[in-house]
């Protein structure tokens, strides 16, 4: 989560979709400092963040991802596998 906040602004996403990316991704982070985290609310927390972020890693195979250059296509897809590896 926290290499997703950090990515946050180098990413270009749509003022909309990085405050409700930021949104969950503090969430999460904090349900997950829970002792007994719900692991459902997480999934559906990292399911949110990766629905938005995939549209900009797809970026990275076509070249064309609105807002974002090749780099942050790249860094998003980065996130993503991030993301999938954090899940339970």
């Amino acid at each position: 989560m926290r290499s997703v906040l950090a990515a946050l602004e180098t990413l270009g996403l749509a003022v909309e979709d990085e405050t409700a990316v930021r949104q969950d991704a503090e969430a999460a982070l904090a349900e997950a400092a829970r002792s007994q985290p719900d692991v459902g609310r997480l999934r559906g927390l990292l399911g949110r963040i990766r629905a938005v972020l995939a549209s900009v890693a797809a970026g990275a195979a076509t070249g064309a991802a609105a807002g974002a250059g090749t780099g942050a296509a790249e860094l998003a897809h980065a996130v993503l596998v991030d993301l999938q590896n954090a899940l339970p």
